[in-house]
């Protein structure tokens, strides 16, 4: 007994291979996406709290920088020189610029000619945070060279960043960390799951 006879068999034949050359354009599509446009992460540890909790999702766009150079107040995913693991801290200093930090605050010149300016990051820290250098009394200076970035995490009393091991380079940024895209997909993905 024939299942089906033979336009059927070479109906099903075209269909199936339609499905699978569509599969492969997919994987295709989401591997280029997934490794080249937009990767995942997730916090690990409290460096980044209030903003950014342990444990929490995150999507990092990593094309985003090569139409534009990293941002103040950014937050960026970086890949640790010294234990090659990825971080996600907030750049504060950019490229050529003077970063101080005395009484408790960041300041920033643009040169060493230039007045020093408070930085404002009451957007992201509450009022009662007090930045300072680890093991060290008094003012603190770091000159951010040509094509490196001062970062800090926002949880300033329990962070590891460029306080401790300076101005990192650019090529240590792997991306722009885009929380509220994250918050999309995956509302998107519950509501189809």
């Amino acid at each position: 007994m024939r299942l089906f006879n033979g336009k059927t068999r070479q109906a099903l034949q075209h269909y199936f291979g339609w499905v699978f050359f569509l599969l492969i354009i997919f994987f295709y599509i989401f591997f280029i996406i997934r490794f080249f446009v937009f990767s995942p992460g997730k916090v690990n540890g409290p460096s980044m709290e209030p903003a950014y909790l342990d444990e929490n999702f995150f999507l990092v766009n990593k094309y985003i920088y090569l139409f534009h150079s990293p941002r103040r107040y950014d937050v960026v995913q970086l890949l640790n020189g010294a234990n090659k693991k990825l971080m996600i801290k907030r750049v504060v200093g950019l490229p050529g610029e003077i970063i101080t930090i005395k009484r408790g605050k960041i300041y920033v010149q643009s040169d060493i000619n230039s007045p020093e300016i408070i930085l404002d990051e009451t957007k992201y820290l509450p009022s009662n945070i007090y930045t300072v250098v680890m093991g060290q009394k008094g003012a603190a200076k770091f000159l951010v060279g040509d094509n490196q970035y001062f970062v800090t995490g926002d949880n300033r009393n329990n962070s590891v960043d460029s306080r401790l091991y300076g101005p990192v380079n650019r090529s240590q940024i792997t991306g722009k960390v885009m929380r509220e895209l994250a918050d999309i997909f995956r509302w998107f993905f519950g509501m189809i799951l």
